[in-house]
């Protein structure tokens, strides 16, 4: 049990490697197939590019258990922090003692509440009397509760992973310009925020400090639906391109920054800002 555990999370590690390398090459890789094999060969790398990260960040979730998938899967080192973390290290017997479970068990042929060892009083202190029905009824409401938790953050992440399929192929439907794709994600990605912040509401310490640092970063990421297309194309870009020339024309020294964002960003724009890249 213990080799197929450790296989596994070397697989694991191994996945994330190459989903990490995809994400930080994808748009070369897009870009390397326009130029040689024209928009449908662009258009093919793009889709089996999406669907392999799709399938590979759903089994993560699903068979390694990851709790939420970061951008990229494997983060930055901050070594700066590194030795802070090191240096200041404490250890505490909370995490020991929470993995101890609940203070009883349930017998499978019975149905008898048992105490644990662990959770017995002082033998002076000991009341030798068997466990109250109260709380066998308040241990099985709380993993009702956390299994539905559990569930309900499930959901939540495969909206998130599943949305740059639905993304790409109402574009590929509808085509690039409609209004459907761009509100299909949106949809995709409230709804996902909505079931996380559920969890949230529903018991505080439901989700992890990495996942609310990470939902944290996805609500933010909600901005850029103001330069996607076809947001952009109709709304965002003559206000976008009118600050930058006022802001160039009255600040000293700002049309060195500016002139050359103004030049640049339709193609960062084309190529960097679609709804597939997080």
């Amino acid at each position: 049990m213990q080799f197929e555990t450790d296989r596994g999370i070397k697989y694991g590690k191994k996945l994330k490697l190459c989903l990490t390398v995809i994400e930080y090459a994808e748009v070369f890789l897009e870009l390397s197939a326009s130029k040689l094999w024209g928009e449908n060969g662009r258009w093919l790398v793009i889709f089996a590019l999406q669907v392999f990260k799709c399938l590979s960040k759903l089994l993560l979730v699903y068979r390694y258990k990851e709790p939420i998938i970061e951008y990229p899967v494997i983060p930055v080192l901050e070594r700066k922090n590194l030795g802070q973390k090191i240096d200041n290290r404490t250890f505490s017997l909370e995490p020991e003692m929470s993995s101890l479970g609940s203070m009883s068990f349930k017998l499978k042929h019975s149905g008898r509440v048992i105490r644990k060892v662990e959770a017995s009083p002082p033998i002076n202190l000991r009341l030798w009397k068997p466990m109250q029905n109260e709380v066998k009824s308040d241990s099985e409401n709380q993993e009702n509760i956390d299994q539905a938790l559990i569930e309900r953050q499930l959901s939540a992440e495969t909206l998130y992973l599943i949305k740059p399929l639905a993304h790409l192929g109402s574009a590929m439907y509808f085509g690039n310009d409609n209004w459907k794709p761009y509100i299909i994600a949106l949809l995709f990605d409230l709804c996902s925020l909505q079931l996380y912040q559920s969890c949230q509401n529903t018991k505080s310490e439901s989700l992890t400090q990495q996942q609310k640092f990470q939902i944290s970063k996805r609500k933010i990421n909600l901005f850029l639906y103001l330069i996607r297309s076809p947001f952009y194309d109709k709304y965002s870009r003559e206000k976008i391109n009118k600050f930058l020339n006022n802001l160039s024309n009255r600040v000293p020294l700002a049309s060195l920054i500016c002139s050359p964002l103004i030049q640049y960003l339709p193609f960062w724009q084309s190529n960097y800002f679609y709804m597939w890249s997080n």
